[in-house]
């Protein structure tokens, strides 16, 4: 089974049994220079990284940065909107789900 999150559900909690997997997707215009870093807590692995092609045909439309993690413990799913080249502090933005298993 796969639950899939997304900005809206920031700062949330979400119960994903052992085993399966958790999809964050999250809105990102890699053109800015600004690409998410994920960040999870041991027991959640990234499996999976990737950029969902924009809804728009439009040059420099933005797209969607896709994250799937197996989750084998609970734990916290952190990621920041940052530019490579500036201070992890600078982030744009942060986002924040908590992970319980059942």
């Amino acid at each position: 089974m796969t639950i899939r999150v997304g900005l809206s559900d920031a700062g949330s909690t979400v119960v994903v049994p052992r085993g399966d997997t958790l999809e964050v997707v999250l809105p990102q215009n890699a053109s800015t220079g600004y690409r998410w870093e994920m960040k999870p807590s041991a027991g959640l692995d990234v499996v999976d990284d990737r950029v969902l092609p924009p809804s728009s045909e439009y040059p420099g439309a933005g797209g969607r940065r896709l994250f799937v993690l197996r989750v084998d413990e609970p734990g916290v799913v952190l990621a920041h909107l940052r530019r490579t080249w500036e201070a992890a502090e600078a982030a744009a933005q942060s986002y924040t789900v908590r992970v319980r298993t059942d």
